[in-house]
């Protein structure tokens, strides 16, 4: 689980590659955080990155319950 979540949460390393977040060729490397990160600090949308960040933070969510559902089913605890 907590591989998924960084795996959602690529900025230092986007940042270190494509000078400073250029996003490389046609935004084909931008992540969702470093979207949050270009409204909320470099064009002064803070509305908009907390909207973003909602929505990250639904699909980390949602990818929890079902990671949890499912372990139910792969793990068998004797009783």
């Amino acid at each position: 689980m907590l591989s998924l979540i960084n795996a959602f949460q690529l900025f230092p390393q986007i940042m270190v590659m494509t000078k400073n977040g250029d996003a490389g060729p046609n935004g084909a490397t931008i992540v969702m955080v470093e979207r949050i990160y270009k409204y909320a600090f470099k064009f002064g949308r803070m509305g908009y990155a907390a909207a973003w960040s909602w929505v990250l933070f639904v699909i980390i969510f949602g990818f929890t319950v079902l990671q949890n559902v499912l372990q139910r089913k792969w793990v068998y605890y004797e009783s």
